[in-house]
C-alpha cells in the first residue's frame, strides 16, 4: 500500500486545480478507495468546489444522469469535471452513441479526465466526435493520480527517462510503501538532490512530451520473439472501437 501525506496530497491537488482554472462540480465516477476517486474530493475542498458521488450498484450511464439531475441548475456556468477509467468512459461513449441525453451530458463537462491504464486512441477520437472535452492523464497512486496530461506535465512536476523505465519527480510523491522499506528504496530514489518516483512503465519523451509504451513487466518471449501485451492489448482495443456496435 502507499502512503501520502497531507502535503503530497494538497500538492498534487493543486497542480490540478491550477490547470482547470474556476472551482466547480466533480462527478465522483470513481470511489474513494482508488486515488482517483479520493484526489476527486481533495480538488473540490482545496478549491471551494463541490461533489456529487456515483451511487453505488448503479449503471454507468444512470449514475450520470443522476448527477445531471443533482448538479446546481441554477449556476450554468459554473464547470463540471470528472475523473473516469478508459473502461467508464468506453461504455459512456457507446451509450451516449444512442441516447443524445447521455452525450449532452458528457459534453457538459468542462474536463473529463481519463486514466489509470492505456487509454486508445481510438476511444478518445470517439469522445471527441461527440464534443466531450477529454483528456488523457498519467500517473498513479505514487503520485497521488494524474500529473501527466495529454503528454505534458502539469507545473511542479518533472519527468525522465531512468534505466528505459519512466520517472516522476514533484512534490505530490508518495512517502512510500507501507511497511515495505525495501519496495520503497527501489522505487523512490534520489539524485541530485530530487527525489524520484522509478515506474514500472516504459516511454519516451521528446520535445517535452511524453509517450507511453507499456508496461515493463507485460513483455513475454514467445516462440523467440519479444511480444509486447501491451501493443496486442492496444490493437484489440483499436479493433473493438472501430466497430459500430
Amino acid at each position: 500500500r502507499v502512503w501520502h501525506t497531507v502535503h503530497s496530497l494538497a500538492a498534487a491537488a493543486e497542480q490540478v486545480n491550477k490547470n482547470l482554472g474556476a472551482p466547480g462540480v466533480w462527478w465522483q465516477g470513481l470511489p474513494s478507495h482508488y486515488i482517483a476517486g479520493v484526489m476527486v474530493l481533495v480538488r473540490a475542498l482545496l478549491s471551494g468546489g463541490t461533489v456529487i458521488t456515483r451511487t453505488p450498484g448503479k449503471k454507468i450511464s444512470d449514475s450520470l444522469m443522476e448527477f445531471v439531475q443533482r448538479a446546481p441548475r441554477d449556476a450554468a456556468d459554473v464547470p463540471r469535471y470528472t475523473s473516469l477509467v478508459p473502461k467508464q468512459l468506453a461504455d459512456l461513449v457507446v451509450i451516449a452513441r444512442r441516447q443524445p441525453l447521455v452525450a449532452d451530458a458528457l459534453s457538459a463537462f468542462s474536463r473529463i479526465l481519463v486514466g489509470g491504464q492505456r487509454v486508445p486512441e481510438s476511444l478518445i477520437a470517439g469522445a471527441r466526435a461527440l464534443g466531450v472535452s477529454v483528456t488523457r492523464t498519467y500517473g498513479s497512486a505514487e503520485t497521488a493520480g494524474g500529473c501527466v496530461w495529454n503528454g505534458k506535465p502539469l507545473s511542479g512536476t518533472d519527468m525522465a527517462a531512468y534505466q528505459s523505465r519512466l520517472a516522476l519527480a514533484g512534490p505530490m510523491l508518495a512517502g512510500g510503501y507501507l511497511g515495505d522499506p525495501e519496495r520503497t528504496a527501489k522505487s523512490f530514489i534520489t539524485r541530485e538532490g530530487k527525489r524520484w518516483f522509478i515506474s514500472d512503465d516504459r516511454g519516451e519523451i521528446s520535445g517535452g512530451t511524453l509517450s507511453v509504451l507499456g508496461r515493463a513487466d507485460r513483455v513475454i518471449i514467445s516462440g523467440g520473439v519479444k511480444v509486447d501485451l501491451d501493443e496486442v492489448e492496444a490493437a484489440l482495443h483499436e479493433e473493438y472501437h472501430s466497430l459500430d456496435i
